[in-house]
């Protein structure tokens, strides 16, 4: 059955969703090399009752296991819902961390990931590859006209800027030996 919510109700579901992405904002600032995942459940644990909110995970009982922790972190390839322990995160791990809290009443819940110590070099190799693409739908999208064919987007797309060859070589990736 669904309940239709009152302004006022959808007014706390939003501060329950804001006080969830200010946290995750926070562990994400927080995940360097050499923090370990307890300490980001600490500091999600901190923030949470700083905020007025209690945590979702922390206590939940789907049968007969109690989950410990107040959020979920999960490192590389791992399955998702890890149980944060002593392991440190290391430069180059990806790092999904899925958190919630209760906020007078009504969850607040999402996830984020982050890359920990994503090299510059890296970060600068992407820039010019995606955000050339990007610009140019960005364009194609902005003028829409009432009942413009779609030729017209596509052909404002299609004049996006072309890269060098020796351009499009350095972007390559290198080949492991």
């Amino acid at each position: 059955m669904i309940t239709i919510k009152t302004p006022a109700e959808i007014a706390v579901m939003r501060k329950a969703s804001q006080i969830v992405a200010e946290i995750l904002e926070a562990l994400v600032a927080a995940a360097r090399p050499g923090v370990t995942t307890e300490e980001l459940d600490q500091l999600a644990e901190e923030l949470t009752y700083k905020k007025g909110a209690k945590t979702a995970f922390k206590g939940y009982k789907p049968g007969d296991v109690v989950y410990p922790k107040c959020l979920c972190v999960s490192i590389n390839n791992e399955i998702v819902h890890g149980i944060p322990s002593s392991r440190k995160l290391k430069a180059g791990d990806i790092v999904s961390l899925d958190f919630g809290v209760v906020y007078e009443g009504f969850y607040g819940d999402s996830a984020r990931t982050v890359a920990v110590a994503v090299l510059a070099l890296v970060k600068s190799r992407a820039a010019p590859t995606t955000s050339a693409p990007c610009a140019a739908s960005a364009r194609a999208v902005s003028t829409p006209r009432p009942a413009a064919p779609r030729s017209s987007v596509s052909s404002r797309r299609s004049r996006r800027p072309r890269l060098s060859r020796r351009r499009r070589r350095h972007l390559r990736p290198t080949p492991m030996r």
